[in-house]
């Protein structure tokens, strides 16, 4: 790379005819700071531009996830089912999708209401296993909360999709009382979104959570006796 591709190697040139090791370190500094200018696979289209600026930003500007990548060999950076991951090679559990929102919107999710999860990657410092915002998935990523009773799952699949299921198994009245999108022995679901899109945790706060609209799923749950 160092040879053979003409940015790098104008980059490097420029680099070392700096006078000092100080100003190498601010320069990298200053270069860590700016935002992505990588065009991608599709230049006329902004959305998928944007996917791959987030990828490109997410290993020179996030700190955790190159440490978690070095601590686990994720060297691979591969497309797989329309998303951009890196990966350990010959690996199933060791993938973060990089390109959409999906790892922000967990750690919202996580943080404001409560939600556990099996999914979230963790970093060795010292010793302590410390979670850093990113969260292994290859088939599916799983939260699970309780919320007035019921318990919740939100499934995020690896092709764009969050669907919401609740378990009927106390009462047998969630299908009377939200439309079902899906089912299975307890299990209903009942909300799908796509969680690509940028403003999907307000709209989510709006449907599931926000105690002053009538029509969300915890005023509904609440109104529901066992």
């Amino acid at each position: 790379m160092l040879f053979s591709n003409p940015t790098i190697k104008e980059t490097t040139r420029f680099l070392f005819s700096l006078s000092s090791i100080e100003k190498i370190e601010s320069k990298l500094n200053e270069f860590v700071l700016e935002n992505s200018q990588m065009k991608g696979w599709s230049e006329d289209n902004e959305y998928e531009q944007v996917r791959i600026r987030r990828a490109h930003e997410a290993f020179y500007k996030k700190t955790d996830l190159q440490i978690w990548m070095q601590q686990n060999n994720a060297t691979r950076f591969s497309w797989s089912n329309s998303h951009l991951y890196i990966s350990k090679p010959k690996s199933w559990y060791t993938w973060v999708m990089l390109d959409t929102c999906i790892n922000e919107l967990i750690v919202k999710l996580l943080n404001k209401h409560e939600f556990i999860t099996d999914h979230q990657c963790y970093i060795d410092k010292n010793g302590e296993k410390i979670k850093i915002s990113y969260f292994w998935i290859q088939h599916s990523i799983i939260l699970n909360s309780n919320i007035e009773g019921f318990d919740c799952q939100f499934i995020f699949d690896n092709q764009s999709n969050l669907f919401i299921w609740l378990h009927d198994n106390k009462s047998g009245n969630l299908k009377k009382s939200f439309e079902v999108i899906d089912k299975s022995q307890y299990w209903i679901c009942i909300k799908k979104y796509n969680y690509n899109d940028e403003k999907i945790y307000n709209v989510i706060k709006k449907d599931i959570f926000n105690e002053e609209n009538p029509n969300s799923v915890i005023q509904i749950l609440k109104s529901i006796k066992f």
